[in-house]
């Protein structure tokens, strides 16, 4: 994760919880209340520090880590999805909640089965440029369509189905990821 990332991550946090704690309506013991969301996101803001500081004394991030930010990620946008409250604040926390969404998500693409599968067999996905004849324009580092079938069949053989599934949902990123390595 990147200074930037983080930042954005904290101050995404941040409002949440500020649009959360503002939040007029008492819970009546609905799904899910302000407080007990509140409770989550201070939760994920903690996870979050932890990571600020693995990063910062390792330079790295542990996958267990990752791991848990995304799940915490995803408990809590859940969780905002259910609060009952005005119109004007869900429009609010919706903006948040958007940003937040595309972080856990790409979390979960890091964490996934497709990175896994990638970690276990030690796979470089740099073996497949210029191996194939695929000539459309991309950038350099993008994978072309004839790389990504063969890393199809790659993730098919090693990992099976359900590895295959993620990367398939994932198709953009695993595309792209040789240019984020960049």
């Amino acid at each position: 994760m990147s200074f930037k990332q983080f930042w954005l991550l904290f101050l995404i946090t941040i409002s949440i919880v500020s649009i959360v704690q503002c939040s007029p309506i008492p819970s009546q013991n609905p799904p899910n209340s302000p407080e007990q969301c509140l409770t989550k996101v201070n939760k994920m803001k903690n996870i979050l520090h932890e990571i600020k500081l693995e990063q910062k004394r390792f330079r790295n991030v542990t996958i267990a880590n990752m791991e848990l930010f995304y799940e915490m990620c995803i408990d809590v946008t859940n969780c905002i999805d259910t609060i009952v409250m005005p119109d004007f604040l869900r429009g609010l926390l919706g903006i948040g909640t958007m940003f937040l969404k595309s972080a856990c998500d790409e979390y979960g693409f890091n964490v996934g089965p497709f990175s896994k599968c990638m970690e276990k067999t030690k796979f470089d996905l740099t073996t497949l440029k210029n191996t194939t004849t695929d000539q459309q324009p991309r950038p350099k580092c993008e994978l072309s369509n004839d790389e990504f079938s063969e890393l199809q069949k790659f993730v098919q053989k090693e990992c099976g189905d359900e590895v295959l599934k993620d990367m398939m949902r994932n198709e953009e990123r695993v595309k792209s990821m040789l240019c984020s390595d960049k």
